[in-house]
């Protein structure tokens, strides 16, 4: 945590990676000494999204998932959110049971993702793909992960962690508020576009992704 002294007011930055009841060192970078320890609950992050059908808010589990979440808010961070104007580009509320997001503008294109691709983080005690929970969306390579989530819309085993060969899907979050958004998102009917399927036929636009806790 990095410090700096003013005449009446002293302030501090750092970026926290861990929850719970932390304790932290103020250090002064320009006499390399540590000035203050403080101790701070930290609570799970979260995530709010509007989106044309309304909002609804993620808490992550950076516990579970650290790597994932922090990748995550890295996307949600930017200046502007990567995900900001991205739309929901896949609905499948039978079958696979997702809605996912967070890598597509409307036509549906692909919008490249900006930070190199993660490790996927499963094992058999990960929290499993249950309904409302957020998932990392990655392709059939294991560690290819980069800016693209899905909430499932049902319970979904399917995509839980079996075994080294099947690792399945990494879980980093869930909805807590706007699960009825949720809900409307998977009434919209869907249709083949630009090459893509299970494409909503009325694009479902995050008109914005801001990190509220």
């Amino acid at each position: 945590m990095d410090a700096g002294t003013y005449p009446s007011v002293r302030t501090a930055t750092c970026k926290v990676s861990s929850v719970g009841n932390l304790s932290f060192d103020v250090k002064n970078l320009s006499t390399n000494a540590i000035e203050q320890t403080i101790t701070a609950a930290v609570s799970n992050p979260q995530v709010t999204f509007k989106t044309s059908l309304g909002d609804f808010v993620m808490e992550l589990n950076p516990t579970a998932a650290p790597k994932t979440v922090n990748n995550f808010l890295s996307y949600v961070n930017q200046s502007p959110s990567f995900y900001n104007g991205t739309i929901f580009h896949r609905l499948e509320p039978t079958g696979n049971y997702v809605i996912q997001g967070g890598g597509f503008t409307p036509g549906p294109n692909l919008k490249p993702p900006t930070i190199p691709a993660i490790e996927l983080e499963t094992s058999s005690t990960s929290p499993k793909n249950l309904r409302y929970t957020v998932g990392m969306a990655r392709t059939n390579v294991v560690n290819s992960a980069t800016s693209q989530f899905y909430v499932n819309l049902h319970d979904n085993s399917g995509f839980d962690y079996q075994n080294a060969n099947s690792p399945g899907y990494a879980v980093f979050g869930k909805v807590i508020s706007g699960m009825d958004v949720i809900d409307l998102m998977a009434t919209k009917p869907t249709t083949t576009k630009n090459g893509y399927s299970n494409v909503p036929v009325t694009d479902i636009t995050i008109l914005s992704a801001t990190q509220t806790q």
